[in-house]
């Protein structure tokens, strides 16, 4: 009984309040489907939701929020970071397609007098650097070193050595592509090293 006297109470107190803002509201709508309702209607006569259940009608000035007025141009402005970090994106992979491409073929160098060379090996794979001699004795041949590597730049790549640490490295070639100078030197304490292919 108790709880049916507050849910009564409340009621009236939503009616007043309803009928305290249908005073000041110049036009009432179904919140439910947005239809006129007449004045000191209960329910909406188009789709029969309460009236109580009102939303005040009134002319509201356009915003004048920044994002709001301009919200095209923004749209444009964000197109255009993204289509540029795009091209940027797709340069940079483009280049570093291109170092790795150079890199994966057979570089090496000759070295001696006399009739007695040593060829040494700077041999690429997609991940690894094998730096090895040969010569004419394969009993002789060795793997002096290898390094884990990954290209970073149209013109530079990192490596490790498995006791080091990564190193970064600038390539630099001829017109024909057939040889190649790393800066520092990868394999000695030189300045630059320079490595030639002959495929």
């Amino acid at each position: 009984m108790e709880r049916t006297e507050e849910v009564m109470e409340t009621t009236e107190e939503v009616t007043e309040h309803t009928e305290e803002v249908t005073e000041h509201t110049e036009e009432k709508k179904c919140l439910n489907c947005g239809a006129e309702l007449p004045e000191g209607a209960l329910f909406c006569s188009n789709c029969g939701a309460q009236a109580n259940r009102l939303v005040m009608t009134e002319e509201v000035p356009p915003s004048s929020g920044f994002f709001k007025r301009n919200k095209k141009l923004l749209c444009i402005g964000v197109a255009a970071v993204l289509g540029i970090g795009g091209i940027i994106f797709g340069v940079h992979a483009s280049g570093v397609s291109a170092l790795k491409k150079e890199l994966l073929r057979d570089w090496s160098k000759l070295n001696g007098e006399d009739g007695v060379y040593i060829r040494s090996i700077l041999d690429f794979s997609d991940d690894e650097i094998e730096y090895r001699i040969e010569t004419d004795y394969s009993w002789l041949d060795r793997t002096i070193g290898t390094f884990d590597y990954k290209v970073t730049g149209k013109n530079k790549f990192k490596a490790k050595s498995s006791v080091g640490s990564w190193e970064s490295y600038t390539v630099e070639f001829d017109d024909d592509k057939s040889m190649m100078i790393v800066s520092p030197a990868l394999t000695s304490v030189d300045r630059e090293e320079y490595w030639f292919c002959h495929d």
